[in-house]
């Protein structure tokens, strides 16, 4: 790997899967990447749609997707849906 890589994870689920052929998908990215970047150059998704994903790393959720990724690690990214 290079120097000032690592790699990760990302599980997709629901709709997002949908993306790809496979719910889990493995990068290697630049180290100190944010999670914002992460969705939008890497996974491809609109910055617009952003405010409706949820992140989770090791049970506990992203709260600011201007966090750098500063270690290998297993990213989850959900789509929460509600409805009545």
């Amino acid at each position: 790997m290079l120097p000032g890589k690592i790699k990760i994870e990302c599980e997709l689920f629901g709709a997002l899967s949908k993306k790809f052929k496979q719910n889990k998908v493995l990068l290697t990215i630049p180290k100190g990447l944010t999670y914002k970047d992460l969705l939008v150059k890497y996974l491809g998704f609109k910055q617009k749609y952003l405010r409706y994903f949820s992140i989770v790393i090791n049970d506990n959720r992203v709260e600011n997707l201007s966090s750098k990724i500063t270690k290998k690690q297993k990213i989850t990214v959900l789509l929460p849906l509600s409805g009545g």
